[in-house]
């Protein structure tokens, strides 16, 4: 067998796929549901390893195997906090975030689950007579999702973390669609918006979200990067440097204030009132539980309901998602998004 073919091996069930009702919950839940859009999605359907240079974007572990190789450790961990920790101390800061940018600077083509997402809003609409508009929560540093929405010219804004190397660190800044530079109906004049930094998240009130008595309600998708984001000026993008990617930038991950001081109030309370929806992620990935941790305060993600959707998870998995309060279906991410084909109709073009 070709070394680059990825292995398929038909997985073991370990949690039930998603029943026929499912879909309508979610559906129900549009106006008040968190996507969080994990590193799997990337190349769940891609029957190739990935290699540098093959013109689409890595997973965590991919890129992990790619920071390995700049080091000539042959036998790393799969861990890309831990690679990326050792090559930080071996090379450099600015070798290392070199590295990455070659690597997540491709202008690839959106995957499945990027282009599902951004075509939501609008299959809700038709189907609802109204529009809903979800929040998008992404560890990635690549801007596959943002380029999903702008080929579809979908209105969104970002919120985005900015790492221990960037400018505003240990904050959010936001990046409105509709700032004074931007023409709305022109979605290539969106890299000219102006960043605001929120040097205090809960004062901070100029997403597009609107309070209600059961929850905020989106007027446009808003995308959260957790962890920084490579570097794009004609995407909006003008940071060089933005990740949290060490084990040492996670140790210290939102640790110069509380979550309330750090997180924008708006997208903070929509976290903690939505329904959640893992797509792509490992919850047995100790760096989402840093994150989670940070946000909520008791055992689980609170009484709402919530669903995680994972190819191949194991007993620890289930467990561990359990222990959250979170039902866990085992199925391909392309089989799940297909599912709601049929209570939703398909995206006009």
């Amino acid at each position: 067998m070709d070394d680059s073919a990825r292995t398929r091996i038909t997985p073991s069930r370990v949690a039930p796929p998603p029943p026929e009702t499912h879909y309508g919950d979610v559906i129900e839940e549009a106006d008040h549901l968190v996507v969080f859009l994990g590193a799997g999605v990337n190349t769940e359907d891609l029957e190739e390893t990935w290699q540098e240079g093959s013109g689409y974007l890595p997973d965590d572990r991919e890129l992990a195997r790619c920071l390995a190789g700049h080091l000539n450790w042959s036998d790393a961990s799969p861990d890309l906090a831990e690679i990326a920790q050792r090559a930080r101390a071996l090379r450099g800061d600015a070798r290392v975030f070199a590295w990455i940018r070659s690597v997540l600077a491709v202008e690839s083509n959106p995957r499945p689950v990027h282009s599902f997402l951004a075509e939501l809003p609008q299959r809700l609409e038709t189907a609802r007579h109204e529009a809903h508009y979800p929040m998008i929560v992404t560890p990635k540093y690549d801007l596959a999702l943002e380029r999903a929405f702008k080929a579809l010219n979908v209105p969104f804004d970002v919120a985005l973390f900015m790492g221990p190397e960037a400018e505003h660190r240990g904050r959010f800044v936001h990046l409105p669609w509709d700032s004074e530079y931007v023409d709305p109906t022109d979605v290539k004049d969106w890299d000219g918006c102006t960043p605001i930094p929120i040097a205090v998240g809960n004062k901070y009130n100029s997403f597009p979200i609107v309070s209600g008595p059961y929850g905020g309600e989106l007027k446009r998708t808003v995308i959260v990067h957790l962890n920084g984001a490579v570097d794009d000026a004609h995407g909006g993008f003008p940071w060089t440097k933005n990740y949290v990617i060490t084990e040492d930038h996670y140790i210290d991950y939102m640790s110069d204030g509380t979550v309330e001081e750090i997180v924008p109030g708006q997208v903070l309370a929509q976290l903690t009132d939505s329904s959640h929806l893992f797509l792509g992620y490992s919850i047995a990935d100790w760096r989402l539980r840093v994150f989670l941790k940070r946000v909520f305060k008791g055992e689980t993600l609170g009484s709402t309901q919530h669903w995680a959707i994972e190819r191949e998870p194991d007993e620890l998995e289930d467990r561990l998602w359990k222990g959250l309060g979170v039902t866990l279906y085992q199925i391909g991410l392309s089989d799940y998004i297909a599912g709601f084909d049929e209570p939703l109709p398909p995206q006009p073009h």
